[in-house]
């Protein structure tokens, strides 16, 4: 789905003055990560390393795993393709089936198609019921997800994954730090051998140019991974940001609660608003269903008369055309997409 992610700003030529598309929260101080790599520039001379070794171990420690549980990659994307090719097939070359609960994140049902795997779209409450993941060998799953925000509560979560020790389970927490309640941690995930957590850096430090992610697994499963990934498959700038990143003191986002205190209130007067549905959401982003256009008649409204951007979220498997998702930002961006919402539905009903 690389044409119909969020964030599609370059398509609009500099109409775009407020960014509701993407998840990343654009209050991130980025500034000392910006000096940073002024002086970094000379590194790109030379060839980084061939894998991003001296990054897992920065990332291990900050974890409190050993690296060979850790594995650095080109965004968590790269981890989701790579990990769709290693488990195409078993060691008999018999074909793994794949659970994808939905709707979510395109890219896991992608990665699996372009590798052949045979998946199946479920929905969360599918996962609890009586023998289902006996029939399946790897179960993907996005928490808390995206688009809908819905979040499984860890410890139910990690019920789940130990009662079905051969189920692979790759949990998706690249919004971690978008929701106030706690993810798997990585101690928790080195203590299984059952159960993969993906990581996005892009999301962590809101660097989406800069494509940073890891995974943490059992040392056997990153060993195999390791396999499939390509040399320098990191820039040198990548690797100096995110040591940066991972090894810097000062927090990049501020507080969670207040930026959900936010979140909520945009949420509540949205709904306010007649035809439209909020759905609710664990994170500081949220679905909403619009009844009186399409969502891609509002996106395109919003550009053309405010230069707002919202994520028509229509191509999300289960979805239809009203659905689209907006992030929270500043108080007085929000306040600006619901008075230019307002002004939407008003014309649409005259």
């Amino acid at each position: 789905m690389i044409n119909g992610h969020g964030d599609d700003l370059y398509r609009y030529a500099g109409k775009v003055h407020m960014n509701f598309s993407s998840n990343i929260d654009a209050s991130a101080r980025l500034q000392p990560l910006m000096a940073h790599l002024t002086h970094c520039l000379n590194s790109i001379r030379n060839y980084p390393e061939p894998s991003p070794d001296s990054l897992e171990q920065a990332i291990a420690r900050k974890l409190g795993v050993a690296a060979r549980h850790v594995l650095a990659a080109n965004g968590a994307t790269e981890c989701i393709y790579l990990l769709a090719q290693h488990l195409a097939a078993d060691a008999t070359g018999k074909p793994l089936r794949h659970a994808i609960v939905q709707p979510t994140f395109s890219e896991y049902a992608d990665a699996c198609k372009l590798y052949g795997n045979s998946v199946v779209g479920v929905d969360g409450q599918s996962l609890w019921q009586t023998g289902f993941l006996q029939q399946i060998d790897v179960c993907w799953l996005c928490n808390p997800n995206n688009p809908t925000g819905r979040m499984f509560a860890v410890n139910h979560l990690l019920q789940l994954i130990d009662a079905n020790p051969r189920t692979l389970f790759i949990v998706d927490q690249s919004y971690e730090d978008y929701v106030a309640q706690p993810v798997v941690a990585a101690k928790q995930v080195a203590q299984r051998s059952n159960v993969v957590a993906l990581h996005s850096m892009t999301k962590r430090y809101c660097v989406p140019g800069l494509r940073l992610g890891y995974m943490v697994a059992s040392p056997q499963l990153i060993a195999q991974i390791k396999a499939h990934r390509y040399p320098w498959s990191m820039g040198a700038l990548s690797l100096h940001a995110g040591l940066f990143l991972v090894n810097q003191a000062e927090a990049v986002l501020g507080g969670v609660e207040q930026r959900l205190a936010e979140a909520r209130r945009l949420a509540q007067l949205l709904a306010a608003i007649p035809t439209l549905q909020v759905i609710s959401s664990a994170t500081t982003f949220f679905l909403v269903r619009i009844d009186c256009a399409t969502a891609a008649q509002l996106k395109q409204w919003l550009i053309d008369h405010y230069g707002i951007l919202i994520r028509d979220a229509s191509n999300f498997e289960g979805l239809d055309n009203h659905c689209f998702r907006v992030a929270s930002q500043t108080s007085l961006q929000n306040d600006t997409l619901v008075c230019a919402v307002k002004a939407f539905v008003a014309q649409t009903k005259a």
